[in-house]
């Protein structure tokens, strides 16, 4: 998974305070808390477990809310860009494969991102090699075998300081600025690991 700016896009949608509470309390945060959790993990043991409490259960789920978050903020914040790049023509061609038009994509992300209570995701299927729209409520549910590509946070600290309550208008600006040098670079590494699988299932 590909690290994450270290700045902000000039001409980003979101404003340098914005992006910054949000990387140091979120991302920052998590990326702390999951080392830490780590290193808990190995003197946890496993001699109680129970499956409605332990230690260890604690941990591991924790660890899966953790490690996941800090997968889809570094894939937002590099997927913020200023609208000066576009999507290769095999991203393009395979947007329109898979959701039939670009419109078609456009208007389904965007739906997917207003109607989530956390995450819009554009991602790669490893085990179909199609794209595939994916929304998360929270950092633990998701999709197994996607990568993903692209994504929107759209938890209220990713943009009420600059957007208020408009999902919409932080959709639409997301969406006219997506950094796609980013998302052609994640697409030719799916389809690698994708080629890889298949070369081995066969």
């Amino acid at each position: 998974m590909s690290k994450r700016k270290q700045i902000r896009p000039e001409g980003s949608i979101i404003s340098s305070e914005q992006y910054e509470h949000h990387f140091t309390s979120y991302y920052k945060s998590h990326q702390h808390k999951l080392r830490e959790i780590k290193a808990r993990l190995l003197k946890a043991g496993t001699s109680y477990s129970d499956s409605i409490f332990s230690l260890f259960r604690v941990l591991k789920r924790e660890e899966v809310w953790l490690r996941n978050s800090v997968i889809l903020h570094s894939t937002y914040f590099n997927s913020l860009g200023n609208g000066n790049n576009k999507p290769s023509p095999q991203l393009f061609n395979m947007l329109v494969r898979d959701f039939g038009s670009w419109e078609e994509w456009v208007e389904e992300f965007r739906v997917i991102s207003i109607s989530s209570r956390g995450w819009a995701v554009l991602g790669f299927d490893l085990l179909e090699g199609n794209l595939i729209n994916c929304l998360c409520d929270e950092h633990a549910e998701g999709h197994w075998m996607i990568y993903p590509i692209i994504t929107l946070d759209v938890f209220e600290h990713a943009y009420q300081q600059d957007y208020g309550s408009d999902i919409k208008g932080y959709t639409k600006d997301f969406l006219n600025n997506v950094d796609w040098s980013f998302a052609n670079s994640g697409l030719e590494t799916a389809q690698e690991m994708y080629n890889v699988l298949q070369a081995k299932n066969n």
